[in-house]
């Protein structure tokens, strides 16, 4: 098993999977956006801070950008309301998201965040925000203060780049800003003349502005500023400065999330369907549902489902086009239509007073049958017409009048959660997708906390409908995972332990067609992954390390926490959780990791060449000589001298006894046992001087257990 970075070869790759902080080279060049010039509208080039020579990179697009700022490692820029990443090579960008319309006069960012500046309100109070490099929402802080910012005046506001601290320029001062409430500190007086361009820039301890047509110096505990070189060859003036090289960093993971989407009429389709960008907003086209009032979409064992006026249809996501499933017109008209990761459900005003109840509708034929009611708490008689039903949680959750329930599937009987949105509803709620709960929302995306009813608006939808009737998961929810089997991954035996590698099997274990290890982008912060597209597994309770899924395989490095006796292990599919496996698990369960399925022990010379019979890898594998120091590696031997970490992808310790290990039955000398990388023990082991030529049983034996029987090592003198 290979758990690591792949070789080109694909074999073993031996080694500690570690990230190194790239050196810095000290200079005084930074990236600058500037107006207009060059016959580029929005130049983006390096700017030299000592001579202000400009040297163009490409031109960023039309519209009016409100700066540079950097998180992460990455560089950024903002244009009404929507946050983009730049491309530093070509000056590309690439749509994060954002709601277009929430218009900042400002962007810039400390060493550990994006923030704006806008006003807010009637009367434009000039307000700090936060800006989550992920998904371009926007989320206030706090006020500024009007003894900085008079309100309606932020426009000209300027806020700094690449320092700890977040400063702004108005109206030639100079303040610090709380990045907590958003309030801002007087330092002093930046220009008696005239205001900033751009400020600061923090590049190798020395703070750079933008001024006018050049670059100046600034002082940050005066405020004073000290004019350097006009900028030539370039824009007439900086809109924004940013470092080069960037900070070191790791970039977000950028979220990947897509879900189908039912929209209102656009593009000529009466009820558009396509794919919408959860983060960016961005739609694209599938086709027309054809005529008529749809109540949503949902999801069953892997089909997505529409209703109108009381009959079922199954769609199809390549075309749009409908298959009817069943049901009888107009009994009920359902107001609503969603599903939980294990049926249909639909809410309609039923009898004379118009009751809204809830009723399950069977996904073969389409037949609709009352649970019972919601509660007039929750939806008063008569008035069930622009309720929501959620797709894709266990949970059904429902929104009614700018709140949000959660729905008893067996009662019919609603629980408020909280307020959504004291303004207005929600026009489809809510899809969960990788972990995180979404909601359409006017034109727009947003996310929505269940546990509060909370939204947090991010992205405007563009490029098709105006509205979202209805969303569902991108892929569609399959089946319940079910697990058949847990195994030590090399041995195969049915034994855990902690920090092993074990394999798991069954079916539905990851969504259809995908198939993948950990790539890089995974770890966060220097921590194994917990979860790879959605698919994570749990040991007794105890998150595991997913380094390999697929629908029908899941390899994983149990969690270091010491089991024993029999415990559960599960899987979660995007919210959709298996039934627990039982597994006997204990201190060991020891084997050894093997080339391509075995039954060749995964070694190496002491070189780092690897080991086995010439045929195995032709050019790439040797036997081993007698006598000759090797290395072996190995899974499942227990705690070491050095506790693990959990999570971490660094592992040391050295075992206490060493193993006893035999060559062709001969007991071999072990000079280092211990751990070298997550879940994997290296063995350094001389092989006796008196073995013959040809491939020899190698066993390990460790507190009364053994390895797995079969596994070789080739010798040839």
């Amino acid at each position: 098993m290979n758990f690591r970075k792949h070789a080109t070869t694909g074999l073993l790759a031996i080694g500690v999977l570690a990230a190194f902080p790239a050196s810095l080279q000290a200079d005084n060049l930074a990236y600058m956006l500037g107006t207009a010039a060059l016959g580029v509208e929005n130049p983006l080039g390096i700017v030299d801070l000592n001579t202000g020579a400009f040297t163009l990179i490409g031109n960023m697009g039309s519209g009016g950008y409100d700066g540079l700022a950097v998180a992460n490692g990455v560089l950024y820029t903002e244009q009404n309301g929507l946050l983009y990443s730049v491309n530093t090579s070509n000056a590309d960008l690439t749509l994060i998201g954002g709601l277009t319309g929430n218009n900042l006069a400002t962007f810039g960012s400390t060493t550990t965040g994006l923030y704006g500046l806008a006003g807010t309100g009637s009367f434009e109070v000039a307000t700090l925000f936060s800006i989550n490099p992920e998904t371009g929402a926007i989320t206030a802080i706090g006020p500024i203060g009007a003894s900085a910012i008079p309100n309606g005046q932020g426009y000209y506001a300027r806020l700094s780049v690449g320092f700890s601290t977040l400063y702004m320029e108005f109206n030639s001062n100079l303040y610090i800003i709380n990045t907590t409430t958003g309030a801002a500190t007087h330092v002093g007086t930046t220009d008696s003349n005239d205001y900033l361009t751009s400020i600061p820039l923090f590049e190798n301890g020395t703070y750079y502005a933008g001024t006018g047509s050049g670059i100046a110096t600034i002082n940050v505990t005066t405020g004073q500023i000290t004019p350097g070189s006009a900028i030539s060859g370039g824009p007439g003036s900086p809109v924004g400065l940013a470092p080069d090289p960037l900070p070191a960093g790791t970039p977000p993971v950028m979220l990947t999330a897509h879900a189908y989407m039912l929209g209102t009429a656009a593009q000529g389709a009466e009820n558009p369907f396509g794919i919408v960008d959860l983060n960016s907003g961005a739609f694209t086209l599938i086709g027309n549902m054809g005529s008529g009032g749809y109540d949503g979409l949902a999801v069953a064992n892997g089909v997505l489902y529409t209703e109108q006026n009381g009959l079922l249809y199954s769609v199809n996501t390549a075309s749009a086009n409908l298959t009817l499933i069943g049901g009888v017109t107009g009994t009920p008209n359902l107001a609503t239509f969603g599903s939980t990761t294990t049926g249909l459900y639909g809410l309609a005003g039923v009898g004379s007073f118009e009751v809204a109840t809830l009723f399950s509708i069977n996904p073969q034929t389409g037949t609709i049958t009352a649970i019972g009611p919601i509660g007039a708490g929750a939806i008063p008689n008569g008035q069930t017409y622009y309720q929501r039903l959620s797709v894709g949680s266990s949970t059904l959750y429902m929104e009614a009048n700018s709140n949000l329930y959660t729905i008893n599937t067996t009662t019919g009987a609603a629980t408020q959660v909280g307020t959504t949105d004291s303004n207005g509803y929600l026009s489809s709620v809510l899809l969960l997708e990788y972990g995180t709960y979404y909601v359409g929302t006017g034109s727009g995306i947003a996310t929505i906390n269940v546990s509060t009813g909370q939204i947090d608006p991010h992205s405007s939808i563009f490029g098709g409908p105006g509205s979202p009737v209805g969303l569902a998961p991108d892929p569609l929810i399959a089946a319940t995972p079910t697990i058949t089997l847990v195994v030590n991954a090399e041995g195969g035996v049915a034994t855990i332990a902690p920090n092993t590698w074990v394999q798991i099997n069954g079916s539905n274990l990851g969504p259809t067609g995908d198939t993948r290890i950990w790539q890089s982008s995974d770890f966060v912060n220097n921590q194994l992954p917990t979860s790879l597209d959605g698919v994570s597994v749990t040991v007794n309770g105890q998150p595991a390390y997913v380094y390999y899924i697929s629908p029908t395989q899941v390899n994983i490095l149990t969690p270091p926490n010491a089991t024993s006796g029999s415990v559960p292990v599960q899987v979660s599919d995007n919210g959709v959780i298996s039934a627990s496996f039982m597994v006997q698990a204990q201190a060991e369960s020891p084997s050894f990791f093997v080339f391509g399925g075995g039954p060749y022990i995964a070694a190496t010379h002491a070189n780092g060449s690897y080991l086995g019979p010439t045929s195995l890898y032709p050019g790439l594998t040797t036997p081993a000589q007698p006598g000759e120091t090797i290395v072996l590696y190995a899974n499942g031997f227990g705690s070491t001298s050095t506790p693990v970490v959990s999570g971490s992808e660094t592992q040391s310790g050295t075992l206490s006894p060493m193993p006893v290990i035999t060559i062709g039955g001969v007991a071999a000398t072990v000079t280092f046992a211990g751990l070298v990388a997550p879940g994997e023990f290296q063995f350094n082991v001389v092989v006796p001087p008196s073995l013959a030529n040809g491939d020899q049983p190698t066993m390990a034996m460790y507190n009364g257990l053994t390895t797995q029987a079969g596994a070789l090592i080739t010798v040839q003198q």
